[in-house]
């Protein structure tokens, strides 16, 4: 089979999904190929996931079915036969740490907005980036130029590292995609492969797809080089637009409306190295504000996301929510209000006012209150073993049981763990503002432009401060990526928070 090779550009909310389940429709009709020879991958836990989610939705494809529906972390780790005591995980860091008197904080996660791993140590930072650039640790040293970090440290934790690694037998993420992308391990043996989000592969992460791509007849890129925000992490835009000369651009956005479209055309347009492309806005107009400050907006009603270039940004943003009463949920999906709190607490002023309560509220709430002669004694749990789950309860049928000691006059703060007086003034002015609707779904969201890449909202509050970033990071274009990729997360509503320093913004926006 002659060997195609195709790039799907893929604009804001043009579909790009949709696009990649009808090529794997017609790679399994036309091409006649069987899906567990058809790989799908990104750095993208996300992408992943809602890959999965379509092809079962849209094709009927089990898990079962598409094997090789993987981010490349997981296709190298799979490949190389690992196990999970191999990985290398916090614990191991901090071991190394404390043999070297230094603190290696590591989560061991993929931070799955950029490929790269969770970390707050600069000098692993470092040596990440380095790998992930395939560039000399020196010379990701000099680049970075943190005055407060020391070069002889900086090569000592890298000796140190690979000596344990060794020692050890353990591998972290980079090296599961080094390994595989020198011919170690067993790839898999596909005939097509899709890689999304393409645009945001480090130089590593490329090499891991040229090993994939070896044994595929049909390779199939989607992406949008306007999005690409992760240069620091080591992304070089210019792998992405030219892995092939087979260009297509989705130009239909089913999402940004006209007046949104026309400034994110204005950005988009001023940045120097870039593929040309035209595509259209939805029928609708839209809305844009420019703003002096978020609490000139009413949050009261719909949906909301606000976000910002840093989470320095965000920070008071979300102080300020909290003390007005405002549910709010963060990038990593954390709720400023404990969620197990708040559906116990439902579920106890619902029991205490007489009310009637399923079998799995009543085990929410009693996971959430202490165990001792005043509120529950112990051995109620397997009491719960023996309520019908068919029906609903009340606090007699509770009482009843001899376990159950909190009575109907008691207030929810002294029957739930946990709950001092900041807690409950923070709960009390939630349910005060919000209401018992809609609590376990926050209408309002704070997250950075870069997690919220591929996200959407009815109305959008773009925090425009990019002077800190800017500085940092030194270059116009790439904040113009970040900027453009902010302002199309609107579907109605842009709402622009203009900065008290206006050097940057301009460069944005003129």
């Amino acid at each position: 089979m002659r060997k195609i090779e195709q790039l799907y550009f893929g604009p804001p909310g043009c579909g790009k999904t949709y696009t990649l389940m009808q090529v794997i429709r017609d790679l399994m009709g036309e091409d006649g190929i069987p899906p567990h020879q058809i790989a799908f991958c990104s750095f993208s836990r996300k992408a992943i996931q809602e890959a999965r989610e379509r092809a079962g939705s849209d094709l009927s494809l089990s898990k079962e079915e598409t094997p090789h529906f993987r981010t490349l972390h997981s296709t190298c780790y799979h490949a190389l036969g690992l196990s999970s005591s191999q990985v290398m995980g916090s614990e191991d860091y901090k071991e190394i740490g404390r043999g070297m008197h230094h603190n290696l904080n590591f989560d061991a996660e993929v931070d799955d907005s950029t490929g790269l791993t969770t970390t707050s140590n600069p000098y692993l930072r470092c040596i990440e980036l380095s790998r992930a650039r395939q560039t000399s640790l020196e010379s990701e040293f000099k680049r970075i130029n943190n005055p407060t970090m020391h070069w002889t440290l900086q090569e000592q934790i890298d000796a140190n590292i690979k000596i344990y690694k060794q020692e050890k037998e353990k591998f972290d993420f980079a090296d599961m995609l080094s390994l595989f992308a020198k011919g170690q391990g067993s790839a898999p043996e596909i005939e097509a492969l899709i890689v999304d989000e393409a645009q945001d592969l480090t130089a590593l992460q490329w090499a891991v797809v040229r090993r994939l791509k070896q044994t595929a007849s049909r390779i199939f890129y989607a992406g949008d080089d306007d999005q690409a925000i992760h240069r620091w992490a080591g992304v070089e835009v210019s792998r992405f637009t030219g892995c092939t000369e087979n260009k297509i651009v989705l130009d239909q956005s089913y999402r940004v409306p006209r007046k949104v479209h026309a400034l994110a055309e204005s950005i988009v347009c001023r940045i120097k190295n870039r593929y040309q492309k035209t595509w259209r806005p939805t029928n609708q107009d839209g809305n844009i504000s420019f703003n002096l400050n978020v609490w000139d907006l009413n949050l009261d009603h719909g949906s909301w996301t606000i976000m910002g270039r840093t989470n320095r940004l965000l920070v008071p943003i979300m102080q300020e929510l909290s003390e007005n009463g405002y549910l709010y949920e963060d990038s990593n999906g954390n709720t400023n209000i404990s969620q197990r709190i708040l559906t116990a607490k439902v579920t106890w002023e619902n029991l205490a006012s007489g009310g009637q309560v399923d079998l799995n509220s009543i085990r929410s709430l009693y996971e959430q209150m202490p165990k001792n002669n005043k509120i529950l004694k112990r051995g109620a749990s397997s009491f719960l073993d023996t309520l019908d789950p068919e029906i609903p309860h009340t606090i007699t049928a509770l009482q009843e049981s001899d376990k159950f000691l909190a009575t109907n006059n008691m207030p929810w703060f002294e029957v739930i763990k946990g709950v001092n007086d900041s807690t409950r003034a923070k709960f009390d002015a939630v349910l005060r503002r919000e209401g018992s609707k809609g609590l376990s779904n926050p209408r309002i969201k704070v997250s950075t432009i870069h997690r919220m890449k591929g996200g959407e909202d009815d109305n959008i509050i773009l925090l425009s401060d990019t002077s800190y970033a800017a500085n940092k990071y030194g270059d116009i274009d790439d904040e113009r990526r970040v900027f453009y990729t902010g302002v199309t997360r609107a579907k109605q509503k842009l709402h622009i928070i203009e900065p008290q320093t206006k050097t940057y913004f301009q460069e944005l926006m003129l």
